[in-house]
């Protein structure tokens, strides 16, 4: 439920949200939008038609007075909830000309406003609820299961209707939705988990090298007790040839640095291993400068996105040539990244020319993650399939 709490009292308005909230999730409303605003004037401000299921109104403000927020939001939105929050019913006739649907007195009680829920019946209102589309048409959010985004078309699919496509831009359409708590962006979503999957390695690579260190310092006491013996019975073949033997024991350096950029690198090192374990060659080209002047969410989608798909289709064959190819560069103030890989079979695309995941039933959620970001960069992303590889390009203007 999307809540406006309107209330010039701090001590009321702090005890008003947390009962409502607590009331709420006794019915099931778990998904909740509660703001809260010391006057008027302040949340006319921030409101829009449609943004609100219901508006909790003090009578008594400091100001612009409830009953005259009221006719204001009446004005412009018929349908809304609109609950007065008062000690007085003194503004009884007032309350019914705006279409109020509660009086609730103070000081609150949970029993009051449990009365109050009820007897507006939240579940009925809001399968009332609509979004208007550009095209005019009406839908209830309620219905969207999920949505895609491709070339300036939504394809929403519904519970009921099987899907419905309309024009609109991503942003426009994210307005639309998000108001409804029961709605997020896939989008936002892939960031946080690719930055968590940067964080998840930084830590790998610390905790591995703090044990290789350990190990390290636990072997060498031994090394130096026997060379201590040697010296001090004057084997000093016998102390070369071990000298010897112990250099070329040493394990090489595991961490390979493919480039400057610590984010990359980070990237670039993990799936290298996993493409080693896979059984896949793993080639990287260029080398990409520590400030590249993109944001590290934004770079770690791109790479993560990418190289994750590739090693996927690499993962996928059955034949013995497994490869992905990494080049990466910067020409003046342009990024320039291509992940290239091998596969098996074809691609399947929808009727806009979007790559069909194989992994689920719609369009590819990474590579439309990658295009949205380079697009805020002014860039591109670029498909293409030759001599059994699948290209994948992206251009940001940093």
């Amino acid at each position: 439920m999307r809540i406006a709490i309107v209330e010039d009292e701090q001590d009321e308005l702090d005890c008003l949200s947390r009962r409502l909230e607590h009331q709420l999730s006794l019915l099931g409303y778990t998904e909740n939008v509660i703001r809260c605003y010391r006057s008027a004037e302040e949340f006319l401000a921030a409101w829009r038609p449609g943004g609100c299921d219901l508006i909790l109104l003090d009578i008594y403000m400091e100001g612009m007075p409830g009953i005259e927020a009221a006719r204001r939001i009446r004005e412009r939105d018929a349908d809304c909830r609109l609950v007065f929050c008062t000690s007085s019913n003194a503004f009884a006739s007032e309350s019914y000309e705006v279409g109020a649907h509660y009086y609730l007195h103070k000081p609150f009680s949970d029993r009051d406003i449990m009365n109050m829920l009820r007897k507006l019946d939240l579940e009925s209102y809001e399968s009332t609820r609509f979004i208007t589309l550009p095209d005019g048409k009406r839908i209830f959010p309620r219905n969207i299961i999920y949505t895609e985004y491709h070339n300036h078309v939504v394809t929403m699919h519904m519970k009921k209707d099987g899907q419905l496509r309309t024009r609109i831009s991503q942003a426009g359409f994210q307005d639309l939705l998000l108001e409804y708590p029961y709605f997020c962006c896939c989008a936002e979503l892939e960031q946080q988990n690719h930055m968590l999957l940067l964080e998840n390695l930084q830590y790998v690579n610390l905790k591995d090298r703090i044990q290789e260190t350990r190990r390290a310092e636990h072997d060498l006491r031994h090394h130096m007790a026997l060379m201590a013996a040697y010296l001090e019975d004057g084997e000093y073949d016998r102390l070369r040839a071990y000298l010897d033997e112990y250099r070329s024991s040493l394990p090489e350096d595991s961490q390979a640095v493919f480039c400057r950029n610590h984010t990359a690198n980070l990237l670039l090192s993990y799936f290298a291993r996993q493409a080693t374990d896979a059984g896949a060659g793993f080639a990287v080209y260029g080398n990409l400068p520590a400030n590249l002047g993109i944001a590290e969410s934004d770079l770690s989608v791109i790479l993560g996105n990418l190289l994750e798909n590739a090693l996927q289709a690499c993962m996928a064959q059955e034949g013995s040539r497994r490869q992905i190819v990494f080049r990466g560069k910067m020409e003046g103030q342009c990024l320039l990244v291509t992940v290239d890989n091998t596969f098996e079979g074809e691609l399947r695309q929808d009727p806009n020319g979007a790559l069909l995941s194989t992994k689920r039933g719609g369009s590819g959620l990474g590579l439309e993650s990658v295009r949205h970001i380079a697009a805020r960069y002014g860039g591109m992303l670029r498909t293409e399939c030759r001599d059994g590889m699948f290209c994948a390009s992206v251009l940001l203007k940093l």
